[in-house]
């Protein structure tokens, strides 16, 4: 609305001025949320080229990543025949194969990939570790389910830990196998021979090292 001035008495110039002023102060008021809601569609805009040109950018991060650095896969049975207790590449690290099922593979690291306690284990594990792999290493390895849980990459668990020999088990440091009963707080292990500790430590205990399990497609 355009405002003009009108007054039954005389005004001076400078009274004049300030009425005008006045006016074009309440035009300037009024056109204000026209003007904040052409602001708000320019940003919708630039928010929606910008969400654009970052989904490129990562498209073209993990193109360049791959051709860098190319995916280590686990050898297919067709061209060599996997077994159990073979050693495979996958990522940065070895494996052992502890069970085949099919076109599926169990794999469990070779050697502990760090020390942490039990508590923040499997946490990191589907994090920080998990994102250690390249696209193509994701695509393969498989989700798994624990109670009140889903994760990519795991602990071994006691049983499966008592099928393998200590040869395979034993890896120069104790390590934590995946609990399944935490009433007391506690954790299985196994000693740096290979054996088992079923009586476990405290879940707190930093000192223990974490060696991951994973399932992998082939």
């Amino acid at each position: 609305m355009d405002y003009k001035i009108h007054s039954f008495f005389p005004l001076n110039e400078q009274e004049r001025k300030q009425l005008q002023d006045s006016a074009e102060l309440v035009n300037v008021w009024e056109s204000l949320p026209a003007a904040f809601a052409g602001l708000r569609a320019e940003f919708a805009e630039l928010r929606e080229a910008y969400d654009t040109l970052r989904a490129e950018h990562e498209e073209l991060k993990q193109a360049v990543a791959r051709q860098l650095h190319p995916a280590k896969s686990v050898p297919q049975p067709a061209q060599n025949a996997a077994a159990v207790g073979d050693i495979v590449p996958f990522g940065a690290y070895e494996w052992n194969i502890i069970r085949i099922q099919g076109n599926m593979l169990t794999l469990l690291c070779t050697q502990c990939v760090c020390t942490m306690p039990y508590q923040e284990a499997l946490q990191w594990l589907n994090t920080d570790f998990y994102q250690s792999f390249s696209p193509a290493e994701k695509a393969q390895i498989c989700e798994v389910f624990w109670p009140d849980f889903r994760m990519f990459v795991q602990l071994l668990k006691r049983k499966d830990a008592e099928a393998l020999s200590p040869d395979i088990l034993a890896c120069g440091s104790w390590w934590w196998l995946l609990s399944e009963d935490d009433r007391w707080n506690r954790a299985a292990v196994v000693f740096s021979d290979g054996g088992i500790g079923i009586t476990g430590a405290g879940q707190d205990y930093s000192s223990y090292g974490v060696r991951p399990v994973i399932m992998v497609k082939i």
